[in-house]
């Protein structure tokens, strides 16, 4: 039986870690290497963290200083030994048989990715979302056209073949840390096996404040996040949609996230920053192929960036609400 090492990033978690970390010990596959980094949390979870370690000898626990989720994976990836990698954040938890149905699925499809559906628990409700039928597909359609209401950024619903991390590893300091490595993880990747199953609990917890510095930062990872895959796309030759798609979704979330913080220090100079690398890097050339009506709007973009995104946003914003009223 092959090992399967996961990786809990722990930072200020204490009320949740103990439901995290036993959900992931009952796992009907027991093959497990469960690492726990302590990612200097100011509250006793390295404490807890030490009594899991003395409980039960599959656990592993890394103590360092406070570096981001990113870098913490990124200490888990460096002392795994199993064949296997899976995340969990350590504010959610998992069904049982989650591991078991992922590990059997990969194995069963000769693939190197396996994915899960997810549960989002919501002030103690459950959002059952619809899913598709079991799916396996290449990592190249996966990314492209991933199956509908499936979690295809994240990491933590998932189960990877440890050399896909090889020469990989998450953006240190960085907010939406996936959404800058999703497309490395699949694009080279020859099979993506996505269960149906709900097996993973995504815990949104409510109250919480983001203050300004991170509001003004939001906007600029979560923006560059997508110009940096647009970058990633053109060096590996894909298709213009994919890249005029990362492109206008990263001006996009440029200006919403701009129109919560404009009025902070120095936010406008980074949105400024933002809007010419889209300048910068669009050209007539990535519109080849691409739908007239996407073609205008990026035309009008590139002139009037604020207001035309703007319309969009309340656009989607009104469609989003005439079908919540319908059904």
């Amino acid at each position: 039986m092959e090992k399967i090492s996961i990786i809990v990033p722990v930072y200020n978690v204490e009320p949740y870690i103990h439901k995290c970390v036993d959900s992931i010990l009952a796992q009907t596959y027991s093959n497990i290497e469960v690492i726990l980094v302590d990612d200097g949390s100011p509250d006793n979870c390295g404490i807890i963290c030490d009594e899991y370690a003395e409980k039960d000898d599959r656990v592993v626990v890394i103590h360092k200083e406070n570096g981001g989720l990113s870098d913490a994976r990124n200490a888990g990836i460096d002392k795994a030994t199993g064949e296997y990698i899976g995340f969990v954040d350590s504010d959610d938890y998992i069904a049982p048989d989650m591991y078991e149905k992922l590990y059997k699925s990969l194995k069963e499809n000769n693939a190197e990715i396996a994915v899960c559906n997810v549960v989002k628990v919501i002030d103690d409700t459950y959002d059952y979302s619809s899913v598709q039928s079991d799916t396996v597909m290449s990592g190249r359609d996966f990314l492209f056209n991933p199956p509908p209401n499936v979690h295809w950024t994240v990491a933590w619903n998932k189960l990877y073949i440890k050399n896909i991390f090889n020469n990989l590893r998450y953006p240190k300091g960085r907010l939406y840390e996936d959404t800058f490595v999703i497309h490395k993880v699949m694009l080279h990747t020859k099979c993506v096996v996505c269960l149906s199953d709900r097996l993973y609990y995504y815990v949104n917890r409510s109250g919480s404040i983001m203050n300004t510095k991170i509001v003004i930062k939001n906007m600029v990872d979560r923006a560059e996040s997508f110009f940096q895959r647009a970058s990633y796309y053109i060096s590996e030759n894909c298709p213009n949609f994919l890249i005029f798609s990362c492109l206008t979704s990263g001006l996009y979330y440029a200006v919403t996230e701009y129109s919560k913080c404009r009025k902070q220090e120095g936010a406008k100079e980074k949105y400024k920053e933002l809007v010419k690398v889209y300048r910068t890097n669009f050209s007539f050339n990535i519109l080849r192929g691409v739908p007239v009506k996407k073609v205008l709007r990026a035309c009008i973009s590139y002139i009037f960036p604020y207001p035309t995104e703007k319309t969009i946003e309340f656009l989607k914003k009104q469609k989003r609400l005439r079908s919540e009223k319908n059904g």
